[in-house]
């Protein structure tokens, strides 16, 4: 019994009544030449002529010797020549014969072949796209001779005659079946007497559905008291839709319109509206669209024909026409009574209901027959059942051991059963076989249904699904597939065996070793998408036979030119259903796999030099597509009687017997029932095996916490962790780690929006969740948009830099050089803690000035050899500098705006997916970055999906890490305040301060700012190395407030030393310090007098009193102690120090010479005479200035230099310093051979004049 599902039929489809083809004949044979009487009398004249010659000379001597020779010769002759033109004549009588004879033979051969083809042997329709309508005679084609090469011969009569009576006897072609293609034609109607249209219609739908089973074809039948068409089981809904329950024969004569309902039935291929009553219009109603819907009606006779796909016209004596728009052809039509049709509806009930044997279910298998590796059972399995009922087995072996593997493909349309073959072929191969003698891969590039109940399956090392919406797993597949391989190679050379096959044999194998079976849907999509994996499988297919890898790819259609080294691998092929002939005649050789029907699961299974096998795949997940009608939940409501039809239409009834319907069980539960079967016998708490080892792990997490990540208590010196690292070739996950003694940089890249920030907090949390605060100290400068300060709070941090501070960073790194100085400087070998620069979103070349920039480079080069180590982030590594970008030991690359930028590789960099913050590449494959600890109790979610907002709030973490450590901390490194009181600072300073190292113990000293906010203050000592101090800076920088904050102090000093004030702009002396009887007055040196806070020596506030209080301190300072003051027994005297305090330095070089010059030649030996110059300046100008010699001699003496706000376009000044833009009152603090520092400066308590700056 055929299956074949409907299909449409093409443009060419019409009704036909035509005998079988027959073979050509060849040329008729042609009648020799006749011989010409001329050649035939030479022929004989010839030899008499030389006779006779002999006799007349013979004659001339009678009663010789030779003329008896020669009358004998004579008769010789003419004997010869008449034999000669008998035996020509003869021979072209003979060859005449042979071929005619020959010819003839042929002739017969060719009518038996009519003759045979004549008769009809009952063939059903062709792929259930005809329909028998009755027989015909037909004109048939009888074959003509070839025409002869010489076409002016004259041909043999009586093969000529042979030839036209074969054409007379055998030109037309009785009782030839009549079909019709009603599979093209929407619409077919019948005309004619009623009782003869009546059974043509009748006739015409049981031969369709004899052939074609319920679940794809229903017939809704309209009039005829048609009780005989209930029986039918298409015309039951329960049996199209393939659900139980429901009235039988629900659509005879159905109340409402069933065509909806049933055309939105799944896999239904067509619905047949078959209505018996006399029409005499062809309106058809709704549904007209749909190709699957065909009516069949009976118009009345006298209705007009007017436009259909196929009319049928019958007369009261059976004789038929049938016209469709291609033409007409005549016969005589089969009929079937009411009766017939109702024996016969009864008969296909029966057999619908008795359901003959169907194609198995692979559920059904008994689980107990395990197939061993050295058993010949091993890697088959039985996938389908041949036409005639026998199993189709698919044996993956190789050939060396009678298989048809190691690789194989299998191919098909959509819709023909593709998917189904490989969920059988997996469930049969884990039914029979261990997980320790096979493992399965399963593989679909898009989707993921086909495996997807085998998920449990103790067989399955890796199930990979959806690859076309991630390249990044297409690559890790195929890693995974190279390391197995390397795996495999690995194993068997240990243990010195050439293959699979031997290393079963060992005694004690190291491991279990298991056949692996790559399963690979939509694998022609697969190269598409990714032509470089073909050079992996056709190295797979090349070596797989020793590793006991086996490849079973899938695909729709095949790329000849994408898998042509594949193919050459595949040694055996399982074709269903292809697209085109030009695909089957590709994979098989023929069209065969393109003509099989479109039921889903027909097959053929081709091998090298062997015919293909034509089998039906067995189902383990859906219902038999087999005409079987599930269905009913009790007994029929009528009796049932069995009957046929013989060849010539008489009834033949078999047998009656009652019979009740037997639901059958749930098709949809088969298959999870039988791989929970499998899963109970083989998986992990068995007691007979235990699961495969697993080739491919699960994709790293789209989030992860750094608490997820395994780690080990340490000093400083152990392995932090960062995130989970993938390896896909050696098939495990790992912690990334940073260990910074051996990488002693850490170099974070990507674009915006890709992690960074939060990469370097997890860099920081991750130290401070590993080392005590005590063996680590982190220091963190922010120099873009990002902010740190969440982790300024944790105790392993010392201070974080805000974006916005950037005087707070620089001192940072001073710091940090400083360490790296006194490291270097130590020569000891005691252990050293960790420091940490973390830096983030560092770009050299738009830093913020060419300082920050030496310096970080500085701690790059120089901190690894003394454990300072560095972590930075940056937009793109190709924009650090070659001995700089070579000081980075482990290099992290978050997604980077351009592939091109990365250092590591461009092309897996740009597979790193966008919408994943935290995915990064290092050296050793992909990563993804943890994110710092999470506190017990949580926090709020982001406000936006960035992933810099999804830390925890710096206090919640930094006190989960704080009492991790039970408080332990290191010293804070707070920024400078705003504002510092010069009376504070001396109240809160102890009077045993120390002073700075190397000053000189009779110096004067003076706070000139502090370092720290709750740190000692900064201090400068007037002595023998530093005598003079030089302060330089914008106007409202705090120049004059610097000045006045160390005259406060200087006035308090015992003994207490002379104050000269030069202050042209009357900014220095305060409003209550000015001279009583008006400003400007000046005042003897050594006539000092007290006003307000400061008591000053001399005042200058004019530039015409300048040269009087030069000359009077060049008087005090080069004279001799008064020895009236001496008294017996004291010390001897002591001449009192000069403080000479310029500010608006500039003011006093304006014209002429500068009045100071003087000075100069005092001013070296300062110390021995106790005079000190403190000169403030405005910082315009001043690289111009420093030529002049007052500056020059500073510059000579190493004069300590405060730098407060400047423009950076004067360049660098002295001990190096390079302006820059600064709040008012904070400084640079530079001396000789000391490091830059930054200072904020005290504001004293003194009346300040209204235009003084404020801060």
């Amino acid at each position: 019994m055929s299956s074949d599902p409907v299909t449409a039929a093409g443009p060419d489809d019409a009704p036909t009544a035509a005998a079988s083809p027959t073979p050509q004949l060849p040329p008729l044979p042609t009648l020799p030449e006749p011989a010409s009487a001329v050649a035939g009398v030479a022929m004989v004249a010839l030899p008499v002529a030389s006779g006779a010659g002999a006799l007349v000379m013979a004659l001339g001597r009678p009663g010789s010797p030779l003329a008896v020779g020669s009358l004998v010769v004579l008769v010789a002759s003419v004997l010869v020549g008449v034999l000669l033109l008998a035996g020509q004549r003869h021979s072209s009588r003979a060859r005449l014969h042979r071929h005619r004879r020959r010819y003839l033979g042929i002739v017969d051969e060719v009518d038996r072949q009519l003759r045979l083809s004549g008769r009809d042997p009952g063939r059903p329709p062709t792929s259930g796209r005809t329909v028998r309508v009755g027989v015909a005679i037909a004109e048939r084609p009888v074959p003509q001779p070839r025409p002869s090469s010489d076409e002016l011969a004259e041909v043999d009569p009586v093969c000529a005659a042979a030839v036209a009576d074969l054409r007379l006897r055998r030109g037309t072609a009785h009782g030839v079946p009549l079909e019709l293609p009603w599979a093209s034609a929407p619409l077919l109607t019948v005309v004619g007497p009623e009782d003869q249209a009546r059974d043509l219609l009748r006739s015409l739908l049981f031969d369709v559905v004899r052939y074609l089973p319920p679940r794809q074809l229903a017939v809704v039948v309209r009039g005829d008291g048609a009780s005989w068409a209930r029986w039918l089981p298409h015309c039951s809904s329960a049996a199209v839709s393939g659900r139980g329950g429901g009235r039988h024969g629900d659509l005879v004569d159905p109340a409402a319109d069933p065509l909806p309902r049933l055309l939105a039935i799944p896999g239904l291929s067509a619905v047949i509206e078959i209505d018996f009553r006399p029409r005499r219009t062809l309106r058809t109603g709704g549904h007209g669209d749909d190709p699957r819907l065909h009516r069949w009606f009976r118009l009345d006779g006298d209705a007009p024909a007017g436009s259909t796909s196929l009319r049928i016209t019958i007369e009261a004596d059976a004789a038929v026409t049938v016209c469709s728009s291609h033409g007409q052809v005549s016969g005589r039509a089969d009929l079937l009574s009411r009766a017939q049709a109702r024996m016969l509806a009864r008969d296909l009930a029966v057999r619908h209901q008795q359901s003959p044997p169907a194609r198995p279910s692979a559920a059904a298998d008994e689980l107990s027959e395990v197939a061993p590796p050295s058993g010949p059972g091993y890697l088959r399995a039985a996938v389908g059942h041949r036409p005639d009922g026998t199993p189709v087995v698919l044996d993956l072996k190789d050939a060396a051991q009678d298989g048809m593997g190691p690789h194989g493909l299998v191919i098909g349309a959509t819709g023909a059963g593709k998917s189904e073959l490989l969920r059988t072929l997996t469930l049969r191969l884990a039914q029979r076989h261990t997980p320790d003698d096979l493992a399965l891969m399963l593989v679909d590039y898009k989707g993921g249904a086909t495996f997807a109940p085998f998920a449990g399956l103790p067989h399955v090392a890796g199930m990979l699904t959806n690859l076309a919406d991630d390249d990044g797993l297409v690559e890790r597949f195929a890693a995974a597939l190279r390391g197995e391989s390397a795996r495999r190679q690995a194993l068997l050379a240990r243990a010195t065996v050439p293959d699979i096959t031997a290393h079963r044999r060992l005694a004690a194998p190291p491991e279990p070793l298991p056949t692996l079976l790559v399963v690979v849907d939509e694998y022609a999509e697969l190269l598409a998408a990714h032509p470089d994996l073909a050079d992996l499988f056709v190295q797979l297919g090349r070596i797989g036979r020793s590793l006991g890898l086996h490849l079973l790819l899938a695909t729709q259609r095949l790329d000849p030119g994408r898998s042509r080294g594949v193919e050459g691998q595949l040694s055996y092929r399982v074709v269903l259903r292809t697209f085109t002939a030009a695909e089957s005649q590709e994979l098989l050789g023929s069209t065969a796999a393109f003509t099989l029907p479109h039921t889903p699961g027909e097959a053929l299974l081709g091998r090298a030099g062997q015919d293909p096998t034509r089998f039906r795949v067995s189902s383990c997940t859906v219902a038999d597509a087999d005409p079987v009608i599930p269905k009913l939940s009790g007994p029929l409501p009528f009796p049932v009687s069995s009957a046929t039809l013989d060849r010539l239409g008489r009834l033949q009834r078999l047998h009656d017997e009652p019979f009740t319907a037997i639901a059958p069980p749930d098709p949809a539960e088969a298959l999870p029932a039988a791989v929970a079967a499998v899963t109970a016998r083989w998986g992990e708490g068995s007691a007979l095996q235990r699961p495969v080892r697993p080739i491919w792990l699960p994709p790293l997490p789209r989030r992860l916490r750094l608490t997820d990540l395994p780690h080990r208590e340490a000093t400083g010196r152990a392995a932090v962790p960062l995130g989970l690292l993938d390896r896909p070739e050696q098939q495990r996950q790992e912690a990334l780690t940073w260990t910074p003694v051996d990488q002693p940089n850490l170099l974070i890249t990507g674009a915006g929006r890709t992690g960074r920030s939060t990469t370097l907090l997890t860099v920081i949390a991750a130290i401070g969740w590993t080392a005590t605060p005590g063996s680590t100290t982190v220091y963190g400068v922010a120099l873009g948009g990002s902010d740190l300060t969440a982790a300024a709070t944790w105790p392993h941090v010392a201070g974080v830099a805000a974006p916005d501070d950037p005087d707070h960073a620089r001192r940072l790194l001073g710091l940090i050089v400083e360490e790296i100085d006194r490291r270097e400087r130590a020569t000891t070998g005691a252990p050293r803690s960790l420091v940490l620069l973390a830096v983030d979103d560092w770009a050299p070349s738009t830093a913020l000035d060419d300082d920050v920039d030496r310096l970080v480079a500085d701690i790059a080069r120089r901190g690894p050899a003394v454990g300072v180590a560095g972590a930075v982030t940056t937009a793109a590594g190709v924009a650090l500098r070659g001995r700089l970008a070579a000081s980075f030991g482990l290099r992290i690359e978050l997604r980077p705006a351009d592939a091109f930028e990365s250092t590591i590789d461009r092309r897996r960099a740009a597979a790193l997916p966008a919408q994943v913050p935290g995915r990064a590449l290092v050296a050793d494959g992909y990563a993804q970055i943890a994110l710092p600890p999470e506190p017990p109790g949580g926090w709020a979610p982001p406000r936006r999906p960035r992933v810099a907002e999804e830390t925890a709030p710096p206090d919640a973490l930094g006190t989960e890490i704080a009492r991790r450590w039970f408080g332990h901390r290191v010293p804070r490194r707070h920024p400078l305040p705003v504002r510092v009181q010069l009376s504070t600072l001396l109240a809160t300073t102890p009077t045993a301060d120390p002073e700075p190292v190397g000053a000189d113990p009779h110096g004067t000293s003076v706070i000139l700012g502090v370092e720290e906010a709750d740190g000692p203050p900064v201090r400068h000592v007037f002595g023998r190395s530093d005598p003079h101090l030089l302060v330089v800076g914008d106007p409202g920088s705090g120049r004059t407030t610097a000045l006045r904050a160390v005259a406060r102090q200087l006035n308090d000093v015992r003994p207490e030393p002379l104050l000269v004030a030069i202050d042209l702009r009357d900014g220095l002396i305060a409003a209550g310090d000015h001279l009583p009887g008006g400003a400007g007055r000046p005042s003897r040196v050594g006539e000092a007098n007290r006003i307000g806070h400061v008591r000053w020596a001399a005042t200058v506030q004019r530039a015409d009193q300048l040269g009087t209080v030069v000359d009077s301190v060049l008087r005090h300072v080069r004279s001799d102690p008064s020895p009236q003051e001496h008294t017996a027994g004291a010390p001897v005297p002591t001449r009192a120090p000069v403080f000479v305090l310029v500010d608006d330095e500039e003011l006093l070089a304006s014209g002429g010479g500068h009045p100071l010059m003087p000075l100069l030649g005092a001013l070296r030996s300062g110390a021995d005479l106790g005079l000190h110059l403190v000169v403030a300046r405005a910082s315009g100008g001043y690289a111009r200035a420093r030529f002049e010699p007052l500056h020059q001699a500073l510059a000579d003496l190493g004069t300590p230099t405060l730098l407060l706000s400047s423009s950076a376009e004067e360049g660098a000044l002295n001990h190096r310093l390079r302006p820059r833009r600064l709040p008012p009152g904070r400084s640079q603090w530079a001396v000789r051979g000391g490091a830059t520092r930054l200072l904020q400066l005290p504001v004293p308590d003194d009346p300040t004049p209204p235009e003084a700056p404020q801060w």
